[in-house]
């Protein structure tokens, strides 16, 4: 039987960054560093950032038309899209305050 880490004391979103992770934690796959380092690149990129497994079987489908893929091949891939990337989450961000309004 599984057994989950207790989650007293901590809010929703501590539990979900936890969660993820624990995630990546486990995962096996042969651009892992780069997966972490794209992670730190996002939660990085503006404070409101907040994270969660969606999906944890890992198989993500891109259908929405706000919802966009990003590809990185090696860790020098991902250091050099860094600032790109994180351009695109402020933008993100400014987008969904927006739709809020």
């Amino acid at each position: 039987m599984a057994t989950r880490k207790t989650t007293a004391g901590k809010n929703s979103n501590e539990k979900k960054a936890e969660d993820v992770s624990e995630f990546l934690d486990r995962l096996e796959h042969p651009l892992k560093p780069e997966i972490q380092a794209v992670r730190q690149i996002i939660l990085g990129a503006n404070d409101q950032i907040r994270e969660e497994i969606e999906d944890p079987s890992g198989e993500l489908e891109w259908i929405a038309k706000d919802r966009r893929a990003a590809k990185f091949r090696s860790m020098s891939d991902v250091m050099s899209k860094r600032p790109a990337l994180e351009d695109i989450v402020n933008q993100w961000i400014e987008s969904m305050k927006e739709k809020q309004q």
